[in-house]
């Protein structure tokens, strides 16, 4: 249950039973503080004995919604809200219980109109205006979440928790500028330490969301200077470093965090990613047998293990160890490129396609992915669909001599000699450029060792 809901319960459900009258405010308080009442507390039996006599009883039909929410079963409480809105619904805390109910619930287009109606008879209550934004969150509305927020900006300007919760909420919405605003918002106020850190990590990710890494890279560096006790926030600056290869990241940074955090898994994985990267091969099987010590069977270590399959040139295993992670819960576009990339070198396209084609779902512009997908489409013979993605790749690196070869390739087979002739020249002439800046730089970045606590 989201912070909020369940404090709202006996507030709202007592206060509406006190105002129609069924309940003293005696017997009021003891149900609040959760104490049996003095003359007897009904039992759910006989509450449920008392609505199947009479479907109006409204004392019976809230007293068994507020034991079921106080129990943590909102879906059981549900109808019994249900009827028990319908029979009152001039009841405004009942009516608003109903509907956050039903968001809890999943029924959030549902709750969405329950609220609305609420919010259009009383504009400034600024629980409904809350839960009312998380459903446009959830409904991805953002024009009507940016209003209900500002409503609850100017009507509780300094409810921090508040502010607070509603970043969360917002977070998940497809809406990282609006996300961005209430965060700003939120920053501005009075909070402690873990959860500036909390919303600093949102910012990076709402950042990410609308491709300004750069941002997202600098709102991650602020979350590690205000709280430098969570490696989570190291382990995704790392990765938003690494987004386009390993050797983006920052070894110092990321020595300092393993050193600091020596048992976080994602940390140990990305260490071993960028001795990988290094083919410091010896130092990444440590790291393997590192992450089988602090973590056993993890997502992670099955990553790990199958990239030292892959460069092992054994596919089959690569496969194995790729999928087990899959397994386990982990899926991103990594994973997913590199399971399809171990089906390839295996034989088996379709599979290899399928896995391809996940990642590029979940991640559009990933480059090595697209090469290989419109490699793979190409070889197969799908000269039509590998021109489809090869429409994408130009505009993301120009100055990518596979791209060239690729787009050279994609034109040879298309009978367009004279493209397949100018990229072929743009090829030769980068492969010449990138072998010059390599001659200049042959020294790699340090192997990274791990520490053992």
């Amino acid at each position: 249950m989201p912070v909020g809901l369940a404090s709202c319960v006996s507030r709202f459900l007592l206060l509406t039973l006190l105002c129609v009258g069924f309940v003293s405010a005696t017997r009021m308080v003891a149900l609040a503080q959760g104490q049996p009442v003095a003359a007897g507390a009904p039992s759910r039996e006989v509450l449920e004995a008392r609505v199947q006599a009479n479907p109006r009883d409204l004392e019976a039909l809230v007293l068994l919604a507020k034991g079921f929410l106080d129990g943590g079963n909102p879906a059981a409480a549900l109808p019994y809200l249900k009827a028990a809105a319908e029979l009152r619904p001039d009841a405004g805390p009942l009516v608003f219980q109903y509907g956050a109910t039903r968001l809890e619930t999943g029924d959030v287009e549902g709750a969405y109109q329950t609220l609305l109606g609420l919010a259009r008879r009383d504009p400034q209550e600024l629980a409904t205006r809350a839960y009312l934004a998380r459903a446009c969150a959830l409904l991805a509305k953002p024009e009507e979440l940016r209003e209900h927020l500002s409503v609850i900006r100017r009507g509780a300007p300094g409810e921090a928790m508040l502010h607070v919760q509603l970043v969360e909420w917002t977070a998940t919405a497809k809406a990282p500028e609006v996300a961005l605003e209430q965060i700003a918002y939120t920053l501005g106020l009075s909070l402690p330490t873990p959860r500036q850190g909390r919303l600093l990590l949102l910012k990076g990710f709402a950042h990410n969301q609308l491709n300004q890494r750069a941002e997202a890279i600098e709102s991650l560096r602020r979350a590690i200077a205000v709280d430098a006790s969570e490696p989570r926030y190291y382990s995704v600056l790392l990765t938003l470093q690494g987004a386009d290869g390993m050797k983006g990241i920052d070894p110092n940074l990321l020595r300092e965090a393993v050193q600091r955090f020596p048992a976080a898994v994602d940390l140990l994985l990305l260490t071993g990613l960028y001795n990988l990267e290094l083919e410091e091969y010896q130092s990444v099987r440590e790291i393997a047998r590192r992450m089988d010590v602090v973590a056993p069977g993890s997502a992670e270590g099955q990553l790990l293990r199958g990239h030292l399959h892959l460069v092992n040139f054994e596919f089959d295993q690569a496969a194995q160890y790729f999928q087990g992670a899959l397994d386990k819960g982990m899926n991103t576009p990594h994973l997913q490129q590199h399971l399809g990339k171990a089906h390839e070198k295996r034989g088996d396209f379709p599979k290899a396609i399928q896995h391809y084609e996940a990642a590029l779902a979940a991640d559009a512009k990933r480059l090595e992915l697209l090469l290989d997908l419109a490699q793979l489409r190409l070889n197969l013979g799908e000269h039509g669909r590998a021109a489809e993605l090869a429409a994408v790749l130009l505009p993301l690196d120009t100055d990518n001599p596979r791209v060239h070869k690729l787009l050279a390739d994609i034109a040879r087979a298309g009978g367009d000699a004279e493209q397949a002739r100018k990229h072929l020249r743009e090829f030769k002439r980068l492969s010449l450029q990138a072998q010059g800046t390599r001659a200049k730089d042959t020294t790699p970045g340090p192997a990274l060792s791990v520490p053992v606590p």
